[in-house]
């Protein structure tokens, strides 16, 4: 199958829609192979959603009424991806609404890709496949529908460059980085700040005209149409807040929608190894910071913005009056200065060890939850309200840090405005007396400074709210900012069989001075059973771990069919691997989804045929709901067996080349066992190798060879029958094997 297609649908959706990234991300490369096979359909779709990682597009897959396609169009911003099923080939068409009532097309030919306008639309529309066509046999679709990929452009929302992620943001820029991306809309909202701004001077210019009218005893007519000038500047400041809410709001929906998708691509995509000292779901808990952020842009960009702008228009208004007003201006604006420079840094920095905390709390409450049992069957103990009252009292105490900041600010600001407006009531009188200023100019520059000093307070009040913001962007960036797993695209390798190979493999967990694998040696040739044993510790589910391409800052040599494992798109090659890992376990969805895990190309009769190797079938034809029937996190309501069951099935649903069982069988009845292996263990009809880590003598005596090891290392290698002879082994198995 050639990517390049995805990567010429992604560079030509860039090229006219984002032009300014075309030009260094993309290049186009020109392919004459479609999707040849449906069994890749799935990969494809993955490939593309890599390769749109990199122009910060998305892909949603979604299926739509063919009567319904003209409409989609025409209200869609970028272009539908389409397909066409034709001679076993999934050829992909980029559509969009065109001129005239049209449907423009861009479609690859040979070595070209081509633009169309197509005017027949039921003839255009009847040839699109729908998700059957493509992934085969299905009972899920309707051949009245299209399948299609919506692309959505949605930028990192706290890590200013992908290319730089190495290097450590600060919450500002993030910030920064954050609003350049909603620029447009943004934009739009500092438009609507500054016409209320100016229209906020028509109370102090109209009263001073009103006074100065109402003091030269002028018609009344005159004051009339003066006070109907500043009700309607009143009111349309009104209008024009509301059409700046409005904008805000949908940029706050827009963020939740962007850091929904952003968090649901990364994490399951995030490298182990970056977050072996962390708990994911805890990690996960950061995603609600973006609530925070939602109600701190909407205060920054209405209330701040708009405050500021005040505090600005209002300062150059004064400048008429009098050049001490300037004076004032910059004393003004000197004091705030001052304020933000010396206390600015330590609210920050006290607000961030105030998260912590907050997490903290939030985390061990889930961990109450997660364990109820354990402090149920515990009795009386404290532990709960014991570790919740240190939490607390390290949360409080950042708490009090952070809020003495806001104190010392807002002290600083309520001397600042006691001094001010004695100064300037007296000075403006003396102003008056003096005749340098009218009484309307001091009336209105009296209105103007109680304004200046309202929005400045404004400003300081919401202080809390800013940092607040750059907390929660901080937060959210704490994953963004994790390592993904490398995209390498190469797999143009046979994949009817695995012939794996592992040399002088060596393996270090972060923070640990001791290797777990020490010049790790051994091969798994295709359709071969490969057993491993060793001593806790070992490092054998390690090992698996790294095979599987789920660790890789390994040391060390592997290779799939002599291509090395640090090439190839590892998501592609875990398409091949079905695993049974001793992490595995089922999550919140139906039955159905938890065994296909999303994952299209398999047919129903199959998917009856691993119910029934793994003797699931009967179970869950029982169930109520069947296969509909809802799961809960960590199967609750399940046995552990049946959530077993669960696992292994998922694991044979995709003809996997390799499977892999770590400790699998640990618990299971024997009988079980013996019928289970005797099915799955079958070179003549199933096409997959076994590498399974286990004591269990049951499985290990089916197995074609066996790797003992021991401390890291592996010392031995032979059949079962061979291995009883060795001590060691006879001690790992002992008080299990059944003679």
């Amino acid at each position: 199958m050639q990517y390049e297609i995805a990567r010429n649908i992604v560079f030509h959706i860039i090229k006219r829609w984002k032009p300014e990234e075309a030009h260094y991300k993309f290049s186009p490369v020109a392919t004459s192979e479609g999707i040849s096979s449906r069994r890749e359909m799935r990969q494809w779709v993955g490939h593309l959603q890599d390769v749109g990682r990199e122009a910060h597009l998305h892909f949603i897959e979604k299926e739509i009424s063919r009567d319904e396609l003209d409409e989609v169009l025409s209200v869609t911003t970028l272009p539908l991806v389409l397909f066409q099923s034709i001679e076993g080939n999934a050829n992909p068409i980029l559509a969009w609404h065109g001129k005239k009532d049209t449907i423009h097309t861009m479609q690859e030919d040979s070595d070209n890709w081509k633009e169309n306008d197509i005017i027949n639309h039921n003839e255009f529309i009847s040839k699109l496949a729908c998700k059957a066509d493509l992934y085969g046999d299905s009972e899920l679709c309707h051949p009245n529908t299209i399948y299609c990929l919506v692309p959505m452009l949605i930028d990192p929302i706290a890590t200013p460059k992908e290319e730089v992620k190495e290097q450590e943001h600060t919450p500002a820029q993030r910030l920064w980085h954050l609003l350049l991306t909603e620029k447009r809309d943004i934009s739009y909202t500092y438009i609507y700040a500054m016409i209320v701004g100016l229209l906020s001077l028509t109370l102090p210019l109209g009263v001073q005209a009103i006074i100065g009218l109402i003091s030269g005893g002028l018609i009344i007519n005159s004051i009339v149409v003066l006070i109907a000038f500043v009700v309607a500047g009143t009111f349309i400041s009104g209008i024009m807040q509301i059409m700046q809410m409005s904008i805000v709001e949908t940029l706050q929906q827009r963020l939740f929608t962007r850091a929904a998708f952003e968090f649901a691509y990364r994490i399951p995509r995030i490298r182990l190894e970056s977050i072996l000292t962390q708990y994911a779901p805890e990690l996960a808990n950061r995603f609600f910071d973006i609530l925070t952020l939602q109600k701190g842009l909407a205060k920054l960009l209405t209330s701040v913005i708009t405050a500021l702008l005040q505090v600005l228009f209002g300062l150059m208004l004064l400048a008429f009056y009098h050049p001490f007003f300037v004076f004032f201006g910059f004393f003004l604006v000197a004091i705030l200065v001052l304020i933000f420079y010396f206390t600015g840094k330590r609210g920050l920095d006290t607000s961030l060890y105030e998260s912590k905390y907050k997490y903290k709390v939030a985390y061990w409450l889930e961990e109450l939850g997660r364990n109820q049992s354990v402090f149920k069957i515990a009795g009386n103990t404290l532990l709960p309200l014991k570790k919740m009252q240190k939490l607390l009292t390290g949360y409080l105490y950042k708490r009090k840090s952070h809020f003495r900041i806001l104190v010392i600010q807002y002290s600083a600001f309520v001397a600042f405005k006691t001094i001010i407006t004695g100064g300037v009531l007296i000075l403006g009188s003396l102003l008056v007396i003096e005749r340098n200023i009218t009484l309307g100019q001091f009336v209105a520059s009296e209105i103007a400074i109680i304004s200046v000093i309202t929005a400045v307070e404004k400003m300081i009040l919401n202080l809390d709210t800013i940092y607040d913001t750059l907390t929660a962007v901080e937060k959210i960036g704490n994953v963004t900012d994790l390592k993904l797993e490398k995209t390498n695209t190469f797999d143009n390798f046979n994949t009817e069989g695995f012939h794996i190979r592992a040399h002088d493999v060596s393996y270090t967990y972060q923070g640990s001075d001791k290797p777990t694998l020490k010049n790790v040696d051994l091969e798994i040739k295709p359709q071969e059973y490969v057993g491993i044993i060793g001593n806790e510790g070992a490092g054998k589910s390690t090992l698996m771990k790294i095979l599987t391409g789920l660790y890789d800052e390994y040391k060390g040599h592997i290779t799939y069919n002599g291509f090395t494992l640090r090439d190839l798109n590892i998501k592609n090659l875990q398409d091949y691997i079905g695993d049974n890992l001793s992490h595995e376990d089922v999550f919140e969805g139906t039955l159905l989804e938890n065994i296909t895990v999303g994952r299209e190309g398999f047919n129903m009769e199959y998917l009856n045929h691993v119910l029934e190797i793994v003797e699931l079938i009967d179970d869950i034809q029982s169930l109520k709901d069947g296969l509909q029937t809802q799961m809960l996190p960590s199967g609750q309501g399940f046995s552990s067996t049946f959530q077993k069951k669960v696992v292994f099935a998922r694991s044979m649903l995709t003809h996997p080349n390799l499977i892999v069982f770590d400790d699998f069988f640990y618990n299971l009845e024997g009988n079980y066992k013996r019928r289970v292996l005797d099915k799955i263990l079958q070179k003549d009809k199933y096409p997959w190798a076994i590498f399974a880590a286990s004591h269990d003598p049951i499985l290990l005596e089916k197995m074609d060879k066996i790797y003992l090891m021991k401390d890291g290392t592996i010392i031995k290698e032979g059949t079962f029958k061979d291995l009883l002879k060795d001590t060691y082994f006879d001690d790992l198995i002992a008080g299990v094997f059944e003679k």
